[in-house]
């Protein structure tokens, strides 16, 4: 994992001031996916449970797609992409949440905890 003022890197995801790269994505060639930073409108941190994708290792529903991830069961909290001109929505998770954070930051990206009642 690497993890500068202005980008973040690790095995899963590459966040940049050119935009965001979700490796392992597409099935079944695995490649990348590639966001533009204009497109992303905000990050939505959720808790890692059962009904935000915890055992979604790869694929997704009418409701979120994620991209190849073994060790997504084990992670604090998934992420969910809000891109213009996209409907389905864009989960994913990282190795290092708190230094992703703080490139989201960094970069001027709305960043919104999904608050749990």
């Amino acid at each position: 994992m690497q993890a500068r003022a202005k980008e973040y890197r690790d095995k899963l995801v590459h966040l940049s001031d050119g935009g965001l790269v979700l490796y392992r994505y597409y099935f079944p060639s695995f490649r990348p996916k590639r966001i533009p930073r204009a497109e992303i409108r905000r990050v939505l941190r959720r808790k890692n449970t059962l009904a935000n994708g915890r055992w979604r290792i790869h694929g997704g529903s009418h409701l979120a797609w994620f991209p190849w991830d073994l060790r997504r069961p084990s992670r604090a909290c998934v992420y969910h992409l809000d891109v213009d001109g996209q409907k389905l929505v864009v989960g994913f998770t990282v190795e290092d949440a708190a230094a992703f954070e703080v490139v989201v930051r960094a970069l001027g990206i709305e960043l919104i905890e999904e608050v749990s009642t």
